[in-house]
């Protein structure tokens, strides 16, 4: 990939059939970054849009955020034993 989502990805043409949310533009395939973060939450079954690090970024708040998710998640299935 390259470093900004927002330029041109060139990806396997088989995303078109999985239903990843590329258009073809000539040899190569493009999405926007809000498509691509939707796909990625739904396919990670989070069901909200994910945030995609970049090397600058503080990554502190998304960690965080996993982290609570993840607690929330054990504390239900220990409920449903």
């Amino acid at each position: 990939m390259r470093s900004s989502l927002g330029s041109q990805l060139q990806l396997h043409s088989g995303g078109l059939d999985w239903g990843m949310p590329v258009e073809r533009d000539g040899r190569f395939m493009t999405a926007t970054p809000e498509e691509l973060r939707r796909y990625l939450g739904q396919e990670a079954g989070l069901g909200v849009p994910v945030h995609i690090a970049s090397e600058s970024m503080d990554l502190s708040a998304d960690l965080k955020q996993a982290l609570s998710y993840a607690r929330a998640e054990s504390k239900k299935n220990k409920h449903k034993r």
